[in-house]
């Protein structure tokens, strides 16, 4: 096997991002602090405002806590001698992949089909989720609040009343 000769340019690639990513993570704790400590005097509207940027703020840092990780196995890859080979073929990732994301684990091949399962599984998921139209279908049968028909039958049944 052949040993990846610009594993040092990658390593300086991931420290640096990992401490852009440190300094990012320490910022953001210090905005999180910093909100207001009365909703008070703010408007429905801005409420509403403030929640969607804490949403997407926590998504971004959900996303930033998954790169981080991704940089700490690479970095231990390196160390370890592995990074920089395809986890499927063990075959040399090529510079060029290297140095564009530093993180890969796969040649670019083998990245396709990954994203490929991915794509796959979210689109598996997606079909057991349920919705509105779903619910609505599985408690129908029981009516609503101004005609519980199967409920009140039911009902009827465990005190022993006629249902005529």
């Amino acid at each position: 096997m052949d040993k990846p000769v610009h594993l040092d340019q990658v390593k300086e690639l991931l420290l640096t991002r990992k401490k852009d990513l440190m300094a990012s993570k320490s910022q953001q704790s210090n905005l999180d602090t910093t909100t207001e400590l009365s909703d008070y005097d703010n408007h429905p509207g801005d409420l509403g405002t403030e929640l969607h940027e804490r949403d997407k703020s926590q998504v971004l840092s959900e996303y930033e806590e998954k790169e981080l990780e991704d940089i700490k196995i690479a970095l231990k890859r390196i160390t370890e001698g592995t990074h920089g080979y395809c986890d499927e073929c063990s075959k040399l990732i090529n510079r060029e992949r290297m140095l564009a994301v530093p993180t890969t684990r796969y040649c670019i091949e083998h990245a396709k089909e990954q994203q490929n399962q991915v794509s796959e599984d979210q689109q598996s998921m997606s079909s057991l989720e349920m919705d509105d139209t779903d619910t609505w279908k599985t408690v129908e049968e029981y009516g609503s609040s101004e005609h519980n028909t199967k409920l009140n039958e039911n009902q009827r049944k465990v005190n022993g009343d006629s249902l005529s």
